[in-house]
């Protein structure tokens, strides 16, 4: 299955303008939890990496490597994974929910991987952190400029968990990633049956 590129292949883009401090007063940092990196830290930490992973090689397999190694725990996967199930998360059983969680990252990352492989450069100018819909999640936004065609609109959410700041949904002029996994997945379990979600990786 092929994601939409629209948001898929800047999900963690090559150019980044830079946040100044006093841009993110709007969000509070709850006492106890100032060493613990920011989303905005977060999300520039990776890009930064990445931009010099994609200058070393831009082949997919090293690119999927590195994300699974280097940016896959700034994601929390086990939450993307309920989200994008839906319903039939509760169907599954831990072991069925641990395969199908693998599955999905896997998916996610091998899809993000080969289209990061053909990237141009597009310039992303990233917008003042945001309280989200519930009080332990924060929104950051980005317009990315493409060289040609119309700049696209793009929110990282993120939520505080327990071992920080974590990924959970990308959205791009309103569509969110993982609602169309959830479109995804309820096709193809009309389609296949619910055994399908756990043999999901390469559909």
């Amino acid at each position: 299955m092929a994601m939409p590129i629209f948001w898929l292949c800047l999900v963690f883009g090559i150019y980044v303008a830079p946040i100044n401090a006093e841009e993110t007063e709007g969000v509070k940092t709850p006492p106890g939890e100032a060493a613990l990196p920011t989303p905005e830290v977060i999300l520039q930490s990776g890009i930064t990496a990445l931009t010099e992973q994609f200058r070393r090689s831009s082949d997919p397999k090293d690119i999927l490597a590195f994300l699974d190694k280097e940016i896959a725990r700034n994601f929390d996967f086990t939450h993307m994974g309920r989200l994008a199930a839906g319903y039939y998360w509760n169907s599954l059983d831990e072991s069925q929910r641990a395969t199908f969680e693998q599955q999905f990252r896997q998916m996610f990352f091998q899809s993000l991987a080969r289209q990061i492989s053909n990237l141009g450069n597009p310039r992303i100018e990233f917008y003042p952190a945001r309280p989200g819909s519930q009080p332990n999640e924060i929104t950051v936004s980005a317009r990315v400029m493409q060289p040609q065609g119309i700049p696209i609109l793009m929110d990282f959410r993120f939520y505080r968990s327990e071992q920080g700041w974590k990924v959970f949904d990308v959205m791009a002029d309103g569509s969110s990633a993982v609602l169309y996994y959830r479109h995804f997945y309820n096709d193809l379990v009309a389609r296949y049956g619910l055994n399908a979600l756990l043999n999901s990786a390469n559909p």
